[in-house]
């Protein structure tokens, strides 16, 4: 763990009010997405971070950068 500790992001107010708008976004769109997901995408949103994830067509409704390396 103490590999990674300068690379472990906060979840911080500002990153639990994105999380908020977000959520209750896509809960009014009746597109509900899993937790874990939403505060990923908050965090980057939040902090300005760019999402590095094989995994994008779960983010495609965030207007944030991605990169797919794989």
């Amino acid at each position: 763990m103490q590999r990674f500790e300068s690379r472990i992001v906060d979840i911080d107010n500002q990153t639990m009010l994105k999380w908020g708008e977000i959520n209750g976004q896509l809960q009014k769109m009746g597109r509900p997405m899993p937790i874990m997901d939403s505060l990923i995408a908050s965090s980057c949103l939040a902090k300005g971070f760019v999402l590095i994830t094989r995994n994008t067509k779960d983010f495609y409704s965030f207007e944030m950068e991605m990169v797919n390396p794989f």
